[in-house]
């Protein structure tokens, strides 16, 4: 009589198959983790990137005016009928002043906190340059909530971002002093929308917040 023998036949148990889904899971999990990192900082980098670039062409472009120009800048705040209210990160509204700066024949028209875009307690422009009215820096301020303020002007400020300070100076030796600052991000992950020193704080969509600032002096050349 023939015996016939049945090889046993090997495999993974159970119990096996869990622990290697269980490495692997966790393993797709870590790899995600870095991966939104990484997206994080590549995102972070180009909008601190971008702000950066944006504060230093205000800067270039308004010491540039300074330098040639041969009147003192000139500060004007416009009228009432210019004022926005509006709420920053659910706090009461408070009051928004649209201002205007003349050097020569260019005005900046702007206002400090409110990011740019169309929804609520944003604004389409937060600084606009034009010419200077012959009226005085003060009159015929154009409407930056309008997407389109006035012909011939230019916006520095890109949707997304807010001017968060905008100071001229003169200094006691002559020189002017400049001071700007731009931040991108939603209102409740900036620590102020209204000072040079504002920063970053933790939340919601933070991989969007940047914010860039510089200070300069320069001197007239045409006296």
């Amino acid at each position: 009589m023939k015996h016939q023998h049945l090889k046993r036949q090997s495999g993974f148990t159970i119990l096996e198959l869990m622990i290697a889904t269980m490495i692997v899971s966790v393993i797709l999990l870590l790899v995600t983790t870095v991966m939104i990192g990484l997206q994080r900082l590549y995102y972070k980098g180009l909008n601190q990137e971008k702000i950066q670039n944006n504060a230093r062409t205000i800067a270039d472009d308004v010491n540039q005016e300074i330098q040639t120009s041969t009147s003192t800048p000139a500060v004007a705040w416009v009228p009432v009928a210019s004022t926005f209210s509006a709420s920053f990160n659910n706090q009461p509204p408070t009051n928004y002043h649209v201002s205007a700066v003349c050097i020569g024949s260019v005005r900046y028209v702007y206002i400090i906190g409110l990011q740019v875009g169309t929804g609520s307690n944003q604004v389409a422009q937060a600084l606009w340059r034009d010419q200077t009215p012959s009226g005085g820096c003060a009159s015929g301020v154009p409407q930056i909530n309008n997407s389109t303020p006035s012909d011939g002007g230019l916006e520095y400020i890109a949707a997304g971002s807010r001017l968060t300070n905008f100071q001229i100076t003169q200094q006691g030796n002559g020189d002017y002093a400049l001071s700007v600052s731009v931040a991108i991000g939603q209102d409740n992950i900036l620590s102020t929308n209204t000072s040079y020193n504002a920063q970053c704080i933790g939340g919601s969509g933070d991989q969007y917040c940047a914010t860039a600032g510089l200070k300069t002096e320069v001197r007239q050349r045409l006296q």
